[in-house]
């Protein structure tokens, strides 16, 4: 290949790659912190900066998930940009630029032609499985990882092995996924290298060690959270099912990369199958937590397995032909997504508009209750958003806590989320006779069983109670039910102090109002509780109002 060759092809595909990147996700810049970013930043405000200094240095697990090489971006970012979401925005899609560079270098270094290099790298660099890597800061850690582990791959190759090695400590550092580089290594060295395992022992001992550590530690920091790892055969195909199929973006068709090595008797299929299999590792014991962005690393793998195949003679074309029919269904995916999370942005950057308000009306709260949030938000992200906005340590709490009625005495205050007009109410204790579930104020009043609100009610489960205060007048009681169950009516007893008050008995979803004589009641305050007849795992019906009032 002549030099002009080497020059123009990889300037083409280098432009290709950009352009389709920047295009396809322009939408990206209309949209908003998610809530894992606005909770990691919450917190990185306060933390010193000699503390992600000792954990990038540590060879210790962090049970909390604490990723130094990914949170100093954060803390930096904070510093400089505050809460401008496209100086986060562009942080990541650079990074994801950088990776896509790599990936061609990786590609080049195990002897690929440049065409084919580039064919593999556009399938690297524009699929939508793991498009939220372009357009969610909370993805950062991804992206830094394949950064550092195609820089440990690329200088392991070229023989840098200490280089290599930093970049192997850093990429473990921005995400635990990285704990497998130095089996990867060993497969590059098996099928591609010469063969030297003695560089290959710092890689592995240390390989070791966090494996350990995590599997042993994190195991029993994680039990009873979406991180909590399992081993069973059934979660095992769970995971294996969802990340194969992801490929492709069709069920089942990825699987059919596994025949490769069989149709492509080639060294470097077989490295580029094992290092996507290896990077997989980590994530099958997690069944609880499959997300598509986890792709991200391992898919930088399979870039070099769709470079050798199109390099074979027998392999051009039909790679040239499915990346033809291939950019054109990676767009209709990320078509589909979008409004979705435009939506989701809009309504997370209502939220914090709505909580600087709050803050500067209540700026010397030092607890603070946070009830409801924007789906996208989670509670995590809300408490992170108030947590970002006051300047000084708050102590927090959300309305999903179990037991929360415990420590309501010490709330002066609530901010609750209202999703329809997407403004945050606030609400103190009242003392309320009749309680409006969309009332702030009610949500000091409500103890166990007790869900999210939801536009005019809020879920609950059986049993649920809440506490209220004697008044003149008949007991109301409107509550809606949402799900119909397969053996009906449903059935709800409304019981006043432990004793049977009534029963509301619903045929279909609908909503039921009905009232009760003045009951006779006795003492300064009574519980209210409402049981749903049978045992249901999932909540079926909602609350809207109840109290007393007198009759209109």
């Amino acid at each position: 290949m002549t030099n002009q060759d080497r020059t123009w092809i990889p300037a083409l595909f280098g432009v290709l790659c950009v352009s389709l990147v920047l295009s396809a996700n322009f939408g990206a810049w209309h949209g908003y912190f998610q809530g894992d970013d606005l909770d990691t930043l919450g917190w990185t405000r306060f933390t010193p900066f000699s503390e992600y200094l000792k954990w990038l240095a540590s060879p210790l697990y962090a049970p909390n998930h604490f990723r130094p090489a990914g949170h100093v971006i954060y803390y930096f970012l904070w510093r400089t940009a505050w809460l401008s979401f496209p100086w986060y925005l562009l942080t990541l899609q650079m990074l994801h630029l950088l990776n896509v560079y790599l990936v061609w270098k990786l590609i080049c270094t195990v002897g690929i032609g440049q065409v084919a290099a580039g064919l593999g790298t556009l399938f690297f660099a524009f699929h939508m499985a793991t498009i939220d890597a372009y357009w969610k800061p909370q993805f950062l850690f991804d992206v830094l990882c394949a950064t550092f582990s195609l820089g440990c791959l690329i200088l392991f190759a070229r023989r840098r092995f200490v280089l290599s090695f930093i970049c192997f400590w850093l990429a473990y550092k921005s995400k635990e996924l990285a704990v497998m580089l130095p089996f990867v290594l060993a497969a590059y060295e098996f099928w591609i290298g010469e063969r030297r395992w003695k560089p290959l022992l710092p890689f592995l001992i240390v390989g070791l060690s966090f494996g350990l550590q995590g599997a042993v530690v994190g195991h029993k920091a994680h039990v009873g959270t979406p991180y909590a790892l399992h081993f069973t055969w059934r979660a095992l195909a769970h995971t294996s099912s969802f990340y194969f199929s992801k490929i492709f973006l069709t069920r089942w068709v990825g699987f059919a990369l596994l025949l490769a090595p069989i149709l492509f008797r080639d060294r470097r299929v077989y490295f580029a199958l094992a290092a996507f299999c290896l990077f997989l590792v980590p994530l099958l014991p997690l069944s609880d937590r499959t997300v598509d962005t986890y792709l991200y690393v391992p898919l930088t793998a399979l870039a070099v397995m769709v470079s050798v195949i199109a390099a074979s003679p027998r392999g051009t074309q039909a790679t040239a032909v499915l990346l033809l029919f291939w950019l054109p269904w990676n767009y209709l995916h990320s078509r589909s997504g979008r409004r979705y999370e435009l939506a989701a942005a809009a309504e997370n950057r209502a939220y914090v508009d709505e909580a600087r308000r709050f803050v500067v009306r209540h700026p010397d709260v030092d607890t603070l209750l946070v009830a409801g949030w924007p789906l996208a938000l989670a509670p995590w992200g809300a408490r992170g958003v108030f947590r970002l906005l006051y300047d000084r340590p708050v102590e927090l709490h959300s309305s999903d806590e179990p037991a929360l009625y415990q420590v309501m005495q010490r709330m002066p205050v609530v901010a609750e989320w209202l999703s329809p007009n997407r403004s945050l109410q606030e609400g103190a204790p009242a003392n309320l006779s009749y309680i409006q579930l969309t009332d702030a104020r009610s949500i000091f009043q409500l103890r166990e069983g007790w869900g999210q609100l939801m536009n005019d009610a809020r879920w609950f489960n059986s049993p649920a109670t809440a506490l209220i205060y004697p008044a003149p007048g008949d007991f109301f009681c409107t509550l809606r039910l949402v799900k119909a169950a397969r053996s009906m009516p449903v059935s709800i007893d409304v019981m006043l102090d432990g004793r049977l008050l009534g029963v509301m008995r619903f045929r279909s979803a609908e909503t039921q109002t009905m009232h009760w004589p003045a009951p006779d009641v006795s003492g300064p305050v009574i519980s209210v509780e409402f049981r749903v007849e049978g045992d249901r795992d999932q909540p079926l019906a909602q609350a809207v109002s109840f109290g007393f009032r007198r009759e209109q």
